[in-house]
């Protein structure tokens, strides 16, 4: 002999739409199921935008990163190293001051070459319109590289954003509710306003 359990006649959708609280639920309070409908709309709105985010965003880095490689200006020129590049711990590179002329102007100042590097060997710096040494412009390399950061990472931070934003609403609708509960409560007990 065999028994079987009772089970209720609900089906997976009747559970899904009672756990999103979607339900007719007579204990539900309109609080909770506008925290539903909202948390609903988080969830189905989160993927176009954040597709929308980091689409943007990386147009945006990569045009500015375009913009900054022509506007740059900057240039390569030999430099003359002035003094060896020795150190009291030998490391990759040592910063040391090295001169270059630009039409008939002399200028100086200082960047990193290998360590063992003797004076009077020539170097290439990157300098800008005034002849002063700048950083080289973004290589494409560097462009696609941070474009891929910025696709990576925006929907991680449009999560982080709606994350603390329901944060936020449960948050004010608790106040409010704990609120409606103690009202609700004082006027069953007289004695609760003491």
């Amino acid at each position: 002999m065999t028994f079987r359990l009772a089970r209720s006649p609900s089906t997976w959708s009747a559970r899904l739409v009672r756990w999103l609280g979607c339900d007719r639920n007579p204990l539900r309070r309109t609080s909770d199921r506008f925290e539903a409908r909202v948390l609903i709309l988080a969830a189905v709105g989160y993927l176009p935008l954040a597709m929308l985010a980091a689409g943007y965003a990386s147009h945006w880095v990569n045009e500015t990163g375009v913009r900054a490689q022509h506007v740059a200006h900057a240039r390569l020129v030999t430099a003359v190293v002035l003094t060896a590049a020795h150190s009291t711990y030998p490391t990759a590179a040592v910063w040391v001051p090295v001169r270059w002329t630009i039409g008939d102007r002399t200028h100086t100042g200082s960047t990193p070459v290998p360590y063992g590097t003797r004076r009077g060997v020539t170097v290439q710096v990157w300098v800008d319109r005034s002849g002063d040494i700048t950083t080289p412009p973004p290589t494409t390399a560097q462009l696609d590289g941070q474009v891929l950061v910025v696709r990576m990472f925006t929907p991680l931070l449009v999560a982080e954003l709606i994350a603390l934003s329901l944060w936020a609403l449960r948050w004010c609708l608790d106040r409010q509710r704990l609120a409606q509960w103690e009202s609700e409560w004082c006027l069953i007990d007289p004695g609760c306003r003491a």
